[in-house]
């Protein structure tokens, strides 16, 4: 028979082992350190997140899901995932990290109907996540779908969507309202809910949502050409009256893709703008001397070869003064250089004619 002590020594051994070996679930449970929850509405609001917080959360969630996708085995996954979360969770304060680790996790669904009516499927749902149902029509048929896989809200609209959308129904989620449209042209704009681009990854794939994109200075007539053609029948293509802009209603799974077709459009160069023209030269004051020349004809066949109001002659200084460009003032310089040089080349005479050649005035 053993000794109490040694009794008592192994049964404290064996409970201290034993809460060791428990503390990893413990830790696990506490901690609840799914990431992907960060860009959930609801828990980003319980952390207060910033918006620059959720943007960055939104892309470190979306390539962990394009990498881990990409990853060949299941070691690789785990790395990848782990690489990531750790980013994720580096993004958060102290005290966010210690509240994002005290939340519950979020409400997972499993479906299991057997020909059930849409109204009752669409209440359960709407119950579930604790969205007040708005439906002004009952889709047609049932549903039926039983299935062991937990699902979360986004995954759980896409399930239903994707069979909703064969009767030309759909459902969406606008702040705390389940909405269920039936698809049409007549889908009011102002009912979609408008998501940007990084904000497409907390919304289903098959989730109804409009989203407005910028066209970076594509020709508008380009950009629906190539986007028009991969729209469903219920999506639509709107340019915005502020130019620039368009505005695509259109499931969220192929908003990535849309964007991309309008990244690919090349932007037109843009054309030079034309040089402004010179300003017009303005008139300058001159004055020369004709010392020997008739002031009257001087005049005469100056203002023949510029018309201006603004060329006189001072008949007793034998001085022609010009107001006009800089131009015209040295087209006037040029005639009379020439007409003195003629008169000087001539012999004494009466005659007062000038004679002009190679001079004109711009």
């Amino acid at each position: 028979m053993s000794h109490p002590k040694t009794w008592r020594s192994r049964c404290v051994c064996f409970v201290i082992a034993a809460f060791v070996a428990l503390l990893p679930c413990l830790t696990a449970h506490g901690q609840n350190t799914d990431v992907s929850r960060l860009i959930h509405p609801e828990v980003a609001e319980k952390l207060s997140l910033t918006d620059a917080q959720r943007a960055e959360l939104q892309k470190i969630i979306q390539e962990r899901s394009t990498r881990a996708a990409a990853a060949t085995d299941n070691s690789t996954k785990k790395t990848i995932t782990s690489e990531f979360d750790q980013k994720a969770l580096q993004l958060l304060t102290e005290e966010q990290r210690k509240m994002f680790q005290t939340l519950e996790p979020l409400k997972k669904l499993k479906f299991q109907f057997r020909d059930m009516k849409w109204d009752e499927v669409l209440a359960w749902f709407a119950q579930q996540q604790d969205l007040t149902l708005v439906m002004d029509r009952i889709p047609p048929g049932s549903f039926t779908y039983m299935d062991v896989r937990e699902y979360t809200p986004s995954e759980g609209i896409d399930l239903l969507n994707s069979v909703l959308m064969t009767r030309n129904y759909a459902l969406m989620r606008r702040e705390k309202m389940l909405v269920v449209m039936e698809l049409g042209d007549s889908i009011p704009l102002e009912l979609i809910p408008r998501v940007s681009l990084t904000q497409l990854i907390e919304r289903g794939q098959f989730e109804l949502v409009s989203v407005v994109f910028s066209l970076g200075g594509r020709p508008i007539e380009a950009v629906l050409n190539e986007v028009k053609p991969y729209l469903s029948n219920f999506g639509r293509a709107i340019p915005l009256a502020q130019g620039g802009q368009l505005l695509v209603v259109e499931n969220a799974g192929k908003m990535k893709m849309i964007n991309e077709l309008i990244v690919s459009i090349p932007v037109p160069k843009a054309q030079p703008k034309p040089e402004p023209p010179p300003p017009p030269p303005q008139p300058v004051f001159a004055s020369y001397p004709i010392a020997g020349l008739d002031a009257a004809s001087t005049l005469k066949t100056i203002q023949t070869l510029i018309p201006s109001q603004q060329i006189t002659v001072d008949s007793k200084t034998n001085v022609l003064s010009a107001f006009v460009v800089p131009a015209q003032q040295t087209a006037i310089k040029t005639a009379i250089d020439q007409m003195v040089a003629n008169h000087s080349a001539l012999p004494s005479s009466n005659s007062v004619a000038y004679q002009l050649t190679g001079t004109a005035a711009t």
